[in-house]
């Protein structure tokens, strides 16, 4: 397990958190809590974790329906866990639909949770096999991170599968098609949201790594400037 496995747990019983945050904690885990979906995308905009600990039955919104739109709208990879009552066949194929990786129902052992997060932690660790190396660029898929000249950048959401499909067709450029289809899987998206998203991903590396990254090829898309 890495050293410091950075979890955020979904769940709206407070004695429960309570027993998470006594259970898992640091040298061995970074633990936040959300109490409802809206604090969770909040924290989940602010920070990258390896692993969502998510609730179903959860104030406002299901925890379904957020895994759901953390896969297809806001292209979240992050591993999900859901902890929850509901143990019928259905609810755990429900859980598996909507995105999540595992599904462990209540009451549980709080050790066998953490056997559950070491395991998952074990398996994106292993996707970094799949490392790109283009010229000085080096991106880990498994931790969505991107290291260049001894500088290094952690990435989430749309910009990391933008910047991965950049990694897979360099030296190529990457059309507003491609984008369209390799990113949004076809949905509908125009090219003003692409471009937005181009320049909220060209922000992040110029700050952390240095401008002029991505080029833009005018009229045809962007490829990686290396």
């Amino acid at each position: 397990m890495s050293p410091s496995l950075r979890v955020l747990f979904v769940e709206d019983n407070q004695m429960l958190c309570e027993n998470l945050a006594e259970f898992f904690t640091e040298p061995d885990y970074k633990s936040d809590f959300a109490q409802d979906g809206l604090v969770a995308l909040q924290l989940l905009g602010k920070h990258n974790y390896d692993i969502i600990v998510l609730d179903v039955n959860l104030p406002g919104v299901q925890g379904t329906l957020l895994c759901q739109h953390l896969r297809e709208q806001l292209k979240i990879t992050t591993p999900v866990i859901f902890l929850t009552a509901m143990d019928s066949l259905d609810d755990k194929l429900l859980g598996f639909k909507s995105g999540g990786d595992d599904y462990l129902t209540k009451p549980f052992d709080l050790r066998e949770l953490a056997v559950r997060m070491e395991a998952i932690a074990r398996r994106m660790s292993a996707r970094d096999d799949n490392t790109l190396v283009r010229g000085p660029i080096t991106y880990f898929p498994g931790r969505l991170l991107v290291e260049h000249a001894g500088k290094s950048c952690q990435l989430a959401g749309l910009g990391a599968h933008i910047f991965e499909l950049f990694m897979r067709r360099h030296p190529n450029y990457v059309s507003f098609q491609d984008l369209a289809e390799q990113v949004w899987q076809n949905e509908e998206v125009d090219d003003n949201t692409i471009r937005t998203q181009i320049y909220i991903l060209r922000k992040l590396l110029d700050k952390h790594l240095g401008p002029g990254l991505i080029k833009t090829v005018h009229g045809l898309g962007y490829r990686l400037a290396l």
